[in-house]
């Protein structure tokens, strides 16, 4: 059995890249769950999601020179929950602080695919 490295790399990134996105939303989800209870500062909401817009459009404009694309992205960001606008602005952050590496790619990825899926 022969398995060509750059064959075994995309099966592998294949077979990775949705358990790695449950394990991110996951984590996500307990870290910034709240209780029935809990009292929520809307106006700290609505600043928080700008700030996390604004972290994501400025990645995608790093990496995509579609500006068709960008508009795009920035429609369905309007339309997405505070909590998944959050959590792709974290992986948008990783991106910004992280070199060009592997992780930033697989990031990248799953940044896309929080955008494009329902």
């Amino acid at each position: 059995m022969n398995i060509r490295p750059k064959q075994f790399m995309n099966s592998t990134a294949v077979l990775f890249l949705p358990f790695l996105l449950l394990i991110v939303i996951w984590d996500v989800s307990i870290t910034y769950g709240r209780g029935p209870d809990s009292k929520v500062n809307h106006s700290y909401i609505a600043t928080n999601r700008e700030a996390d817009r604004f972290k994501i459009l400025s990645v995608l404009e790093n990496r995509v020179r579609d500006r068709k694309l960008i508009e795009k992205a920035k429609e369905k960001l309007l339309t997405l929950s505070a909590k998944k606008t959050h959590l792709i602005a974290a992986l948008s952050e990783r991106i910004t602080n992280a070199e060009e590496t592997a992780g930033t790619d697989i990031a990248f990825l799953l940044t896309i695919a929080l955008i494009v899926l329902p």
